[in-house]
């Protein structure tokens, strides 16, 4: 797909999909917009819940001023600033897409870059222009 998200998938795939049966092994907190726009378009889908995204303990890693920090999903976001490792630092956060860079407008009130395309060549790209 030309982006790596729901909205990829989605764009990729038929308007009708009658007597398709789709399972969709995610996350716990995965968004629900691929369920719902895959049920309206008439396909039978299953979400299953394979794991939780958790808060893991992380040892103290420096983050300098003028650090770039790669934020890849909601997720990360949460759980970065919930870690207690980013102490208000002057860093510029890259973000996947415009879903994560909406979660880090929420908590982040620094410098965020966000790749055009939620691809990881898109993040790539914004991450060359700015360095």
């Amino acid at each position: 797909p030309q982006q790596h998200d729901a909205e990829g998938i989605l764009a990729e795939l038929s308007v009708k999909l009658p007597n398709e049966h789709i399972l969709l092994p995610i996350a716990t907190k995965a968004r629900d917009i691929l369920e719902k726009e895959l049920t309206k378009r008439q396909a039978s889908v299953q979400r299953i819940h394979l794991y939780d995204t958790q808060q893991p303990l992380v040892e103290a890693v420096p983050i300098y001023h003028n650090d770039y920090v790669i934020f890849t999903s909601t997720s990360t976001v949460d759980h970065f600033f919930n870690s207690g490792i980013y102490q208000n630092q002057s860093i510029t956060a890259l973000s996947i897409g415009a879903i994560t860079t909406n979660a880090l407008r929420s908590v982040f009130k620094g410098h965020i870059l966000t790749a055009k395309t939620p691809t990881l060549a898109g993040l790539l790209d914004v991450l060359k222009e700015h360095t």
